[in-house]
């Protein structure tokens, strides 16, 4: 395979295969678009709406592989000087951006009827808007500075200080949900205890008036007050439900109830 580092060869080999290679990805793309609009079923939950995720999730599969391939690609170039590593990295680039649009899209058509909006301020959300933000960095660079050695060199160094601005990214919100979550598990059992409270207080005020003992606005009084505390309860259930749903989004399901099960 080495011997393919070389830019003749592989462009000498390259020209051979991309006539297949077109073909043969213009096929399995047809094909695959054709089973996911034609062929299988509508979800029982989604509906048609799940066939937006046969596009969505391979593209942000392969946005975040193009990003992965180019920051490889770029440290290739950075260390051995190799002209064929900067120009994969550079024509990538495009393909990444236009999957990381694509994925965009997709998410904000399937968000629309499945969450009532079209875009949350999600972690992963986010982070893929982040993402397509970097490659149109990327390719900016590229076509600011001439010296295409000096652009190479200056989006290696890009790529690896985003890697790392992403990265920390992504910590600053999952400290943020696990700060929410504390808060809200003890309004919790705080509201809990108050919307017991309260009733307690509805019962002995409906049965003081049944027996003459307290009027009628009292009562009424109580109820309001038991009613106001139900709703912020559960509204505080809800909230906390939220917060371990973006957590899940954010970590995944099996990290979070590891987490979960530590005392």
């Amino acid at each position: 395979m080495l011997r393919y580092a070389n830019p003749k060869r592989f462009l000498d080999l390259s020209a051979t295969l991309l006539p297949f290679l077109w073909v043969a990805a213009l096929g399995l793309t047809g094909w695959g678009l054709y089973q996911a609009l034609f062929v299988v079923p509508p979800d029982y939950q989604q509906g048609d709406t799940v066939r937006i995720m046969y596009v969505h999730v391979p593209s942000a599969w392969m946005a975040s592989f193009i990003y992965g391939f180019m920051f490889i690609a770029s440290v290739v170039g950075l260390v051995w000087k190799h002209p064929l590593a900067d120009t994969a990295a550079k024509e990538a680039a495009p393909i990444g951006a236009c999957f990381t649009l694509a994925c965009l899209v997709t998410g904000s058509l399937w968000g629309k009827p499945m969450w009532g909006t079209y875009w949350i301020w999600d972690a992963r959300l986010t982070s893929m808007l982040v993402l397509f933000f970097l490659y149109l960095g990327y390719l900016g660079v590229w076509a600011a500075i001439e010296d295409r050695v000096k652009a190479a060199r200056a989006n290696a160094d890009k790529i690896r200080e985003q890697k790392f601005l992403l990265q920390e990214g992504i910590g600053l919100q999952v400290k943020d949900v696990f700060v929410g979550l504390d808060a809200t598990k003890k309004s919790y059992h705080a509201t809990l205890d108050a919307m017991k409270a309260a009733t307690e207080n509805r019962d002995l005020n409906t049965r003081a008036y049944q027996n003459e003992l307290v009027e009628t606005e009292k009562v009424i009084r109580a109820q309001l007050t038991e009613a106001f505390m139900s709703a912020i309860h559960y509204k505080t259930r809800y909230d906390y439900v939220v917060l371990q749903s973006k957590l899940n989004l954010v970590v995944g399901n099996e990290v979070w109830k590891k987490l979960e099960a530590k005392p």
